[in-house]
């Protein structure tokens, strides 16, 4: 793309944040979204048609102009928001962790888990370390980008986002009568031994093997709150 026409579709993707947004002309009433409503919208739809492209063809396959495609924009709206591809993987990776923050603290935070924090515990890091996104940003990461800080910015991302589900799991376990520490110990050994499995089942261990291996965990881990604290912990 030449200079001058870089600089003819960055101009004109203000005007196209605001024709994307704008209604089907039918209402009465069309609601007026504010310019900074119009440009998250815009990059709400750029974040997630990146998603998809990674989920389809990875890092090593990732184009930009995909995206841009995909999302139904010019490549100058693109680069007015992101302009460059590390800016908007590290934005996707961002969008991924923030999609399942609310459902991993709904859980973290519903009655239920409190009756059974160990099981509610392992559930959680099922859908979050079994779960698609979780290795494309993690391949996002490996993978690196142009920049000596990329692969920090994703890692960041997820662990900001994880800490508020995690911090949840810290106080249920002391809630139900764990010291601490032995909250910490049990949290943190559980979460790494799920993830460690989903890790390996990335190399052909068997999904029904993986199961029964955590089931052996939850009694594992009952059974070390019990000698501890004479509590049972579902």
């Amino acid at each position: 793309m030449s200079k001058s026409s870089a600089r003819s579709e960055h101009a004109g993707a203000a005007n196209e944040d605001q024709s994307s947004s704008a209604g089907d002309g039918q209402s009465e009433e069309p609601v007026r979204l504010t310019q900074a409503q119009r440009s998250e919208a815009m990059r709400e739809r750029l974040v997630n048609a990146a998603a998809e492209v990674l989920r389809e063809k990875g890092y090593a396959g990732f184009r930009t102009a995909e995206v841009a495609k995909l999302a139904g924009v010019s490549r100058g709206a693109q680069l007015h928001h992101f302009p460059t591809k590390d800016s908007i993987l590290v934005a996707t990776a961002e969008h991924v962790f923030s999609k399942s923050l609310d459902s991993m603290l709904a859980r973290a935070q519903d009655a239920s888990a409190a009756a059974a924090p160990i099981d509610a515990i392992i559930s959680d890091g099922v859908e979050f370390f079994f779960s698609e996104d979780f290795f494309v940003t993690m391949e996002l990461a490996l993978a690196g980008g142009k920049q000596e800080a990329f692969p920090e910015q994703i890692f960041k991302s997820a662990q900001d986002y994880r800490s508020q589900v995690e911090d949840e799991w810290l106080r249920l376990l002391i809630g139900a009568g764990l010291p601490e520490r032995l909250a910490r110990t049990v949290l943190w050994l559980t979460l790494s031994v799920v993830r460690g499995l989903a890790v390996r089942g990335l190399l052909g261990l068997e999904r029904e093997f993986i199961w029964e291996l955590l089931d052996e965990w939850k009694a594992i881990v009952r059974e070390h709150i019990r000698l501890h604290t004479g509590r049972d912990v579902g």
